[in-house]
């Protein structure tokens, strides 16, 4: 992301051997924006994976298209590759006309049914998930479609580490002059949260504070 490039965000390409030292790809910018079809400021969040089925490099962009109202245009987009390098444009993968732009997408299969979730920042605050049985689509929207109602055990599994560690993380401590061990509650509002969101009973966090 550069906000006084001729495009602000683009997807660049680095490798490793490591995990610590990276190398930038010198055809960077791998993807940039289509600017004929879509926004050149929102063209980010990109989510990669190989789907078995299509034998390809799938890439989930988020993105807004230049043909919708100016608050609907939020899809996502998709390109495939072979190889990791060469990337060819598929189209809109999912565009519902319903918001704003769809963030962090991510795309995943549980038995015969594929699963696209995003977050939405600018209507609802929440994430959110469209089902089906093609990884093209058309993509369904469940009666209850929140991460926030009662799912399938294996979606929330994959969620549920983030969001008690990035959405949930207020605890109420208390502290002791002397090192000792305290158990401690999750603060009340949180605790319903939790309880909200993946049906759990309501319990108590320990955790080890030294004073």
């Amino acid at each position: 992301y550069c906000r006084t490039a001729e495009y602000p965000r683009t997807l660049c390409h680095a490798t490793s051997e490591d995990g610590i030292t990276w190398t930038k790809d010198a055809a960077n910018p791998v993807i940039p924006p289509m600017i004929e079809l879509y926004e050149k400021l929102d063209w980010r969040d990109p989510y990669v994976f190989y789907n078995e089925e299509d034998k390809c490099y799938w890439i989930l962009i988020s993105a807004r298209r230049l043909d919708m109202p100016v608050t609907r245009r939020g899809c996502i987009v998709l390109y495939r590759s072979k190889d990791l390098v060469n990337w060819e444009y598929y189209g809109p993968l999912y565009s519902a006309g319903n918001t704003n732009c769809p963030e962090c997408s991510e795309m995943y299969k549980i038995g015969d049914t594929w699963y696209l979730s995003y977050s939405r920042f600018s209507e609802f605050v929440n994430t959110i998930y469209r089902t089906s049985k093609s990884p093209f689509g058309p993509w369904k929207k469940p009666k209850k479609d929140s991460y926030a109602s009662p799912i399938n055990s294996s979606i929330l599994r994959r969620f549920q580490s983030h969001f008690l560690s990035e959405q949930f993380a207020e605890i109420t401590c208390i502290r002791k002059s002397e090192r000792i061990r305290n158990f401690i509650d999750i603060h009340i509002t949180v605790r319903k949260k939790l309880t909200s969101l993946f049906k759990l009973e309501q319990r108590n966090v320990f955790c080890e504070i030294l004073a």
